[in-house]
């Protein structure tokens, strides 16, 4: 890659270094990406590491990206190493694609945005499931009904035909009973009792999910197979209906018009609007975790002058808790405008509205913090005849090397939907907050060995018996001839309760209380891991800087102590110390 303005040729390699026969191109023996400068007399210098390659491919908020450091150091700080991340975009019709420089921090650290085919997913179609209501201004977020590899099974009782559905994305043929459903379908019939039956395609998807005049969220899949009388294509009409109790729900067949129109209802809590709790609007820039109560503030992105960043030509100027100042021929109250000059004025400029500050909300949309933008100009696409409105998702990815961060353009769909991304550190775990988000243990964590996938999110429940709720974690009691302890554990996040001592750096975990009522921190969340053991018990381990008994010198409780081992049962079971 070159950036002719700076005389800098950028040389890149896709998780290996760069190999070159050239000395002077050189950059160490590990480097991905080398930088090398041209002086003005056209001598190349000694090239630049500007990130140790590595095969570890990121996948965060839908983003699939690599992420080289251990450079060489910073210009500005020698104490910084030098660092790369590369964000892979799909491109169907790019073919392999070329990356291209969209930032350069001080020679210190780059970025880079690579179209490229190899980036798709072989399911085709896909759309934002977080969207905005019309008519509400609420938001909703359907992505915890997505199945990334697999779909929802419906069987109608009356014919026994067998339905698959996904939402906002196609189908998977990993789910055995989908077999021969295309990926680009959001929802497919078979039939389990006829081998001649083939599966056909209910609807591909076209637009993201919407609210309906009866209240309730809707998504539509259409140009699917054709109809038995030729003169429709099949399509799909999902209703979901909220219900804070149902949890997840599942999807109900309700009924097949005469021109192929599929109906399906599901009771879901994933269609309620999001609480007030979990969102706010752009202007107060500040985020409450919906179960930790941890509050993500994003108020230092309001800086008083525009973030600016190019695709295609155009020019994008957008402010952060608050419109822009400048509009820059956008109407009052923008908070984001497309702007670029046109060939038959060049004095003149385009200037398209895209979001505006008052239609703007925060959200957490699949477990990340994401910022929704609505109100924009007119698109060329409609929906059942209504002509769809531009707007914006901005997808904020935690980067610990990042202060503030810029955003950067991902993605336009043909129904003018904008995505953004926006890597900062201030969307990233604090590890000296006692109130920190769900830590890696609750995630889902699908073992290597026996490809089995394990989800500890439950063991966070508060109403759970044997939950100390004082402490904010589980208690096991400890009694001997001697002496009585209890130990506090808490699986998913710190302890709440201050009364540990020496729990001051990440969060005190696991915590022993003495009969005399002092306590020790013995184990860090901050250093929590999990594993699967040979014989399928879950292990969690804790670290812990607290000296190890009688020992004069610090010891670090690491290869066996303190584990907490967690059992497969039907029900959840109390803690107990073995």
């Amino acid at each position: 890659v070159e950036d002719a303005e700076s005389s800098v040729k950028y040389y890149i390699n896709v998780c290996e270094r760069v190999d070159s026969d050239d000395d002077s191109m050189e950059c160490g023996r590990s480097g991905g990406v080398c930088m090398q400068k041209v002086t003005a007399e056209g001598t190349a210098e000694e090239a630049t590491n500007m990130g140790a390659a590595n095969g570890n491919v990121l996948y965060e908020n839908g983003i699939i990206a690599l992420k080289y450091t251990n450079g060489d150091p910073c210009p500005t700080d020698s104490t910084k190493e030098r660092s790369t991340q590369i964000t892979f975009v799909c491109n169907k019709h790019t073919g392999t694609g070329q990356p291209r420089l969209v930032l350069n921090d001080l020679d210190c650290t780059l970025g880079f945005i690579w179209e490229t085919v190899h980036a798709c997913s072989d399911v085709d179609a896909s759309v934002e499931c977080a969207f905005t209501s019309t008519f509400s201004g609420m938001p909703y977020d359907l992505s915890p009904l997505t199945e990334p590899e697999g779909a929802w099974e419906v069987t109608d009782p009356a014919t026994e035909y067998k339905y698959y559905l996904n939402v906002c994305q196609g189908i998977s043929n990993v789910h055995a009973g989908a077999q021969g459903c295309p990926v680009n379908a959001g929802a497919c019939e078979t039939s389990p009792t006829d081998d001649s039956f083939r599966p056909l395609n209910l609807g591909r998807i076209v637009s993201r999910p919407s609210v309906n005049n009866e209240g309730l969220v809707e998504i539509r899949y259409m140009h699917g197979s054709q109809c038995h009388d030729h003169h429709y294509h099949r399509q799909t009409l999902i209703l979901f209906e909220c219900d804070e109790s149902a949890g997840r729900g599942a999807p109900e067949f309700v009924s097949e018009s005469e021109h192929c129109e599929y109906v399906f209802r599901w009771k879901t809590k994933a269609a309620c609007p999001l609480s007030a709790s979990v969102i706010d609007h752009s202007e107060n820039c500040k985020i409450e975790h919906p179960v930790t109560g941890h509050v993500y503030d994003l108020t230092s992105m309001a800086t008083g002058n525009p973030y600016r960043f190019y695709r295609d030509g155009y020019v994008y100027h957008m402010s952060m808790c608050g419109p822009l100042i400048e509009t820059f021929g956008c109407p009052p109250g923008v908070a984001l405008c497309q702007t670029k000059r046109t060939n038959s004025d060049p004095e003149g400029e385009y200037h398209e509205p895209l979001g505006y500050s008052a239609k703007t909300s925060l959200m957490f949309a699949g477990g990340a913090v994401s910022m929704l933008m609505s109100g924009g100009g007119d698109c060329q696409a409609q929906h059942e005849g209504v002509t769809l409105q531009k707007s914006v998702v901005v997808k904020f990815v935690c980067d610990p090397d990042k202060q503030i961060g810029t955003p950067a353009m991902y993605s336009i769909t043909n129904t003018c939907e904008y995505t953004l991304t926006w890597h900062t550190n201030l969307v990233c775990y604090d590890p000296d907050s006692d109130v920190e988000a769900v830590e890696e243990a609750c995630k889902p964590y699908t073992d290597s060995a026996d490809g089995h996938r394990y989800d500890l999110s439950i063991l966070n429940d508060h109403n759970l018996n044997g939950y100390a709720k004082e402490w904010g974690g589980w208690e096991a009691k400890h009694s001997t001839s001697t002496h009585t302890e209890v130990f506090y554990v808490s699986v998913c996040e710190p302890l709440t309760t201050g009364k540990c001592g020496g729990g001051d750096k990440g969060g005190v975990g696991v915590c022993r209380v003495a009969a005399d009522g002092t306590s020790e921190s013995i184990g860090q969340v901050q250093g929590q891991t999990m594993s699967v053991t040979s014989d399928g018990q879950i292990e969690l381990l804790y670290t812990s800087d607290t000296p190890c008994g009688r020992e004069a010198v610090m010891r670090r409780y690491a290869a066996s102590y303190p584990v907490g081992r967690i059992f497969c049962r039907k029900l959840v079971d109390d803690m107990r110390l073995v």
